[in-house]
């Protein structure tokens, strides 16, 4: 993201960043996810390292429309 580290370490104490993880972990319970790492494209979901080629594929599928 091209941030300077101190900003960043910033940002995650800061009140927007507060609330943008509290927003993003509400959104992921809403959405059932579970298990590290979890990737999420529209209402499709995968999660875990060896799902990583599916999760190409379907953005590969995504961008070629």
């Amino acid at each position: 993201m091209n941030w300077d580290s101190d900003d960043f370490i910033e940002f995650t104490q800061s009140e927007p960043g507060l609330q943008a993880y509290r927003k993003s972990t509400e959104d992921a319970i809403a959405q059932h996810v579970f298990g590290v790492p979890t990737m999420a494209v529209g209402n499709e979901m995968w999660w875990g390292n060896d799902r990583l080629f599916l999760l190409e594929e379907h953005l590969m599928k995504e961008t070629s429309k």
